[in-house]
């Protein structure tokens, strides 16, 4: 049943993104922010021969990386073969290979001296199994260098939405791996860690905009349950009481920058 669970969640990531490849650019502003301030926080100097890019999307953070390190042989995974697409066609650098993926359930035969990813692994299913894999992948002194999205995400939304609806957890964001979680992953597989916390934001004119731009940017994760019905009404008395509290349609995007190294083998 748990397995049946996981592959349906991942099933439903994948075709959130797939139905949304062909417009993603132009919704995800805030994604591109997430991959500049990623990137802001990579040595120029340092040489990663090679790098593993996790949920690669319509290669936005896979172009940061061709421009920052030319030389570099770049391996760029992504679920949703659709996203793929598009990023093949907006990069054609001789040293980038894609591959379509579940990063939970590819093996690879080589090693990386750089693993990153921008505003993907918090819809890992299984992150420390996976993190464990990602840090068997590394090389010794390799970075671990991510971008992951918090359960604070959407905050302003979830309260409204619990105030209305009854009970919390309404915005899959609520899943998503704490600091804590996340310090605990780390320590258990690199030897030096820091994660910082940025709050990123973007303002809306109307709550239906606002929705519009989950459904559009694919981060909607499961949803609102089937049985779950909001009217205009409805929407109309949330979005005064969303901007009677917060003084507008504010949202707010928790995010992780997170940085590790391998340890080198003791002798």
């Amino acid at each position: 049943m748990e397995k049946e669970i996981q592959y349906e969640f991942t099933e439903l990531v994948k075709n959130n993104f797939s139905k949304i490849s062909e417009n993603y650019d132009q919704h995800s502003q805030i994604q591109k922010k997430c991959a500049s301030l990623l990137v802001l926080g990579l040595d120029k100097d340092k040489k990663y021969n090679e790098i593993l890019e996790i949920g690669c999307g319509t290669g936005h953070y896979t172009d940061l990386l061709v421009k920052k390190y030319p030389r570099s042989k770049i391996t760029a995974v992504d679920i949703s073969c659709d996203m793929l697409f598009r990023a093949r066609n907006k990069i054609s650098h001789k040293n980038v290979s894609f591959i379509p993926g579940n990063i939970e359930e590819i093996t690879f035969t080589k090693k990386f001296n750089l693993i990153t990813s921008s505003a993907c692994l918090q819809w890992l299913e299984k992150p420390i199994n996976t993190f464990r894999i990602l840090s068997e992948i590394l090389f010794q002194d390799g970075v671990a260098h991510f971008l992951i999205y918090g359960p604070k995400t959407y905050k302003e939304l979830d309260e409204v939405l619990s105030n209305h609806l009854g009970k919390g957890g309404w915005v899959t964001a609520r899943n998503f791996m704490s600091k804590d979680i996340l310090q605990n992953i780390f320590q258990k597989y690199f030897e030096s860690f820091t994660i910082t916390e940025h709050i990123l934001t973007e303002t809306f004119s109307s709550l239906m905009d606002f929705f519009k731009q989950i459904k559009l940017s694919g981060t909607r994760g499961y949803g609102l349950d089937k049985k779950t019905y909001l009217g205009k009404n409805m929407i109309k008395q949330m979005e005064d009481e969303y901007i009677l509290r917060y003084g507008g349609i504010v949202v707010s995007h928790q995010v992780y920058l997170c940085r590790a190294v391998k340890p080198k083998t003791k002798s």
